[in-house]
């Protein structure tokens, strides 16, 4: 039983790199134990024993009614993040430092800075913009796969690492992203997720990214130590 949880447990963190496919993989579960969607906006008619959900954005709630009158019996509630510390991409995608690309990111939560040099990063989360109808609409997005990297320093030119190290949100965190030729064309980072969107999901309607919350996450699986 024990390994049974474990392994659902290790499942959902590794199908949930953000919010958003943390809501996503809740609201999975939810359906296969026949929980039925509300729309905040419509009118509720709600059975004495019913199963229920609303989501919103990056979060869902879940209850069921049990037949109690809450007046006498109360309710009980249980609450958790669906979100995480992070590095999230800014508006404006790259920072430029001759031929490379780096992204300009922003912390989010009371991220431990230290932890994110030198790790395989991938970029995830959510993006809007019009399908082929001119109509608004929203995508996930997952790259999967590591395509960012935070450098430490080699030794050498920073020879107090070990002893003091200051890291400096905007100068120190922004992820090496890409390399592009001197003569090539700037590789627009909005294309780079509407193709990345149709190589995940051949049947996307969406055809200009207009905005993004993207995050960084650590590729590595969730493990048992």
């Amino acid at each position: 039983m024990q390994k049974e949880v474990l392994s659902n447990l290790f499942e959902f963190l590794d199908n949930s790199p953000t919010p958003y496919h943390a809501v996503q993989q809740t609201i999975s579960n939810l359906r296969a134990q026949g929980f039925n969607e509300l729309h905040e906006k419509n009118h509720w008619d709600l059975d004495e024993n019913g199963l229920y959900y609303v989501a919103r954005q990056g979060s869902v709630i879940a209850f069921r009614t049990a037949g109690a009158d809450l007046r006498e019996k109360g309710f009980r509630l249980i609450g958790a993040h669906t979100d995480s510390p992070c590095l999230k991409v800014k508006p404006h995608a790259y920072k430029e430092f001759q031929d490379y690309r780096n992204l300009n990111v922003e912390t989010y939560g009371g991220v431990l800075l230290m932890t994110w040099f030198d790790r395989d990063l991938s970029i995830a989360g959510r993006v809007s913009g019009l399908n082929s109808k001119g109509s608004i609409v929203t995508e996930l997005i997952d790259f999967e796969r590591p395509v960012a990297l935070v450098p430490n320093l080699c030794i050498h030119l920073n020879r107090t690492a070990n002893d003091s190290h200051s890291i400096n949100k905007q100068e120190h965190t922004s992820p090496l992203f890409l390399q592009v030729d001197g003569d090539e064309n700037e590789v627009d980072f909005k294309e780079l997720l509407l193709k990345q969107i149709h190589q995940q999901k051949a049947e996307s309607s969406l055809r200009q990214i207009l905005e993004y919350d993207l995050c960084l996450y650590d590729t590595q699986k969730a493990g048992l130590v």
